[in-house]
């Protein structure tokens, strides 16, 4: 397992399968040099590449999503390489042979120079395949945290086909810096769940080694393994520590989960990355209705991202309007897709809450702030992660068939309905819910050669109100489904179901006044 970036320290990852969370809108993209294509082969586009400002998006087949501009004749005439993209839909760009300069001939001379030196006279024994997908990947990455080279494990992921998962079943926060493994989730039905492990079981030692910051990735990764293997863990829970032996099995993390909470329906969703995620989200919602409850509450948290195309589906199923539910800004800021929605509100204007937290990111974000921007949900929780980019994904199979790998990289921005970008910024609830601690112990705003906001610098957005659990509430006081733990109330899921009904007992909401300037 690789721990691919400073912000999978503390991400919420499948402990067993130790694959990278992809915290990203993310766009399938054909942007290469192509040399001796054969344009028979090619796919005709059903969506430009680039779309002037000015066009507007005609109204989709589908209510349930938006499409952007048909394609012109003379966009039809252009040789492309077409490659399916699930955020923004096919993604085209004509194929041009560059020219290569005495520079670039010197670099790539520069580059073949200090391989054939590792190959001949390091200590280690050299993969010359390995020391390319470093290049590829250390060159992307200093053009942002979230570019990277794919693995053709992690081109599956994005593609959906991801193969199915063997190990205990959990769900955990990592801090590998000071080799702490948080458990917030045993999976139901996984071999930690029927092991008795809880979410917040802090495991401290694995197959008998205690876990610290030296030995942390080599125990993380024994975590993984064979079906039918067992493996002991030790956890300290409520100032104990207990012993368990876990069977690895296989086991399914469920993207979308729904539920009633006495009068109102909950549904968790927990990324963007599996195409029915809108489809079940809608079933569950419909099944909700039946009990006619008094609102709804949609869980963003700690939903690192995935498809644009799935977040703006989702807010097109809420918002009877006609107006953008976001854009995509390439380079020089030129509006490359918009997304309109269709009129229509699955829910019929009932009170709608969306839960976020710092882990909600991108694609997340896009739902949570076009709704806030459209009036239509009242947010709650903490302040989103503030990544307001896209990633277009390119199968390298373009130009070389037998390749299996891509590379991920930053392709353009979003803007929300209000035109804003969120980049480095995030989204701010309308109630922010005080006492909770972070998942993430660095945000957009904080990473290497993070993109700047188009914007510039701009003022924080304040919530309107905070929300706080009332100093008598205790994990004993409050229902099961507002618990975390035996230790740890659900504040944010408190005060969400606690403003659905309207009726207050066991929080308290007060407007919020901001702190006082220097020298006011």
């Amino acid at each position: 397992m690789t721990l691919h970036s400073k912000i999978l320290r503390s991400v919420f990852l499948a402990a067993a399968l130790g694959a990278g969370v992809f915290g990203c809108a993310t766009a399938k993209d054909a942007n290469a040099d192509r040399p001796n294509m054969d344009t028979n082969t090619a796919t005709p586009a059903t969506t430009p590449a680039e779309i002037p400002a000015e066009s507007p998006a005609t109204a989709p087949e589908s209510v349930a999503a938006p499409v952007a501009a048909p394609v012109t004749e003379e966009d039809e005439a252009t040789p492309k390489i077409v490659v399916e993209s699930p955020d923004i839909g096919p993604q085209s760009e004509p194929v041009f042979m560059v020219p290569m300069t005495m520079k670039e001939m010197e670099t790539i001379d520069l580059y073949m120079t200090v391989r054939n030196v590792l190959q001949n006279r390091s200590v280690h024994e050299v993969d010359p395949d390995q020391l390319s997908k470093g290049a590829i990947d250390g060159m992307l990455k200093t053009l942002s945290p979230h570019d990277s080279y794919l693995t053709p494990e992690q081109m599956d992921v994005l593609r959906g086909n991801e193969k199915p998962k063997t190990g205990i079943g959990v769900i955990v926060s990592v801090e590998k810096d000071i080799g702490s493994i948080r458990i917030i989730e045993a999976i139901e039905g996984g071999g930690a769940h029927k092991a008795g492990l809880q979410a917040d079981d802090q495991i401290i030692a694995i197959n008998g080694e205690t876990l610290t910051k030296n030995n942390f990735k080599t125990l993380y990764e024994s975590i993984g393994g064979p079906a039918d293997t067992t493996m002991s863990i030790r956890v300290r829970r409520d100032d104990q520590d207990l012993d368990f032996t876990i069977t690895r099995a296989p086991f399914t993390i469920p993207s979308v989960s729904s539920k009633m909470i006495g009068d109102v329906s909950y549904v968790a969703l927990r990324d963007f990355l599996h195409d029915d995620s809108p489809k079940k989200i809608r079933a569950a919602l419909t099944h909700a209705a039946k009990h006619n409850p008094a609102g709804y509450i949609i869980d963003l948290r700690s939903n690192t991202g995935g498809l644009l195309e799935q977040a703006a589906t989702l807010v097109d199923m809420f918002v009877d309007s006609t107006d953008p539910i976001l854009t995509v800004r390439k380079r020089g800021g030129h509006i490359s897709e918009t997304f309109n929605a269709t009129p229509g509100d699955m829910l019929n204007g009932k009170k709608l809450v969306v839960l976020i937290n710092d882990g909600s990111a991108s694609a997340s974000e896009i739902l949570a702030g076009a709704l806030k921007d459209f009036g239509r949900a009242t947010i709650i929780g903490t302040q989103s992660f503030g990544k307001g980019s896209v990633q277009s994904v390119l199968p390298l199979s373009v130009k070389f068939p037998d390749r299996k790998d891509g590379i991920k990289f930053t392709s353009a921005l979003y803007h929300l309905p209000s035109g804003a970008s969120i980049q480095g910024v995030g989204i701010m609830p309308d109630i922010f819910v005080e006492g909770i601690e972070d998942v993430f112990p660095e945000h957009e705003r904080d990473l290497e050669n993070t993109l700047d906001n188009p914007e510039g610098t701009t003022p924080p957005v304040q919530p309107k109100s905070t929300c706080a659990i009332n100093d008598n509430v205790t994990p004993t006081t409050v229902i099961a489904d507002a618990r975390i733990s035996s230790k740890t109330v659900d504040k944010a899921l408190l005060c969400a179901l606690e403003h659905v009904r309207g009726t207050p007992k066991q929080t308290t909401t007060t407007p919020f006044t901001p702190a006082p300037q220097p020298g006011v």
